[in-house]
């Protein structure tokens, strides 16, 4: 009987710790989808901004802000830059503003 209730208690506590390590599992895919999601978003800011920007001072300096959060977030997942987005960046970082 005691027997029984030890293998009971230990399929539980094997079934909690199951269960909390998939929680953690969905919560950093969940974390990563945000970061990717926000990069995306942050690339497109840069190439649409860029455009825009021509030699308006004001706007590359936004968007040179822009750029110092895209490589914070984009370190945190390690996501490698676009060729389009790193052409842009190093155009702007040329740029006063």
């Amino acid at each position: 009987m005691i027997k029984d209730a030890d293998i009971k208690l230990e399929e539980e506590n094997l079934a909690e710790e199951k269960h909390a390590v998939q929680n953690a599992l969905n919560q950093a895919q969940e974390m990563y989808e945000r970061y990717l999601n926000l990069c995306k978003m942050q690339e497109n800011t840069i190439l649409e901004s860029y455009r825009e920007a021509g030699q308006n001072e004001e706007v590359i300096a936004e968007l040179k802000e822009i750029i110092k959060e895209y490589h914070k977030n984009r370190e945190k997942i390690n996501r490698p830059i676009p060729p389009k987005v790193q052409k842009v960046i190093n155009i702007c970082e040329k740029k006063k503003g």
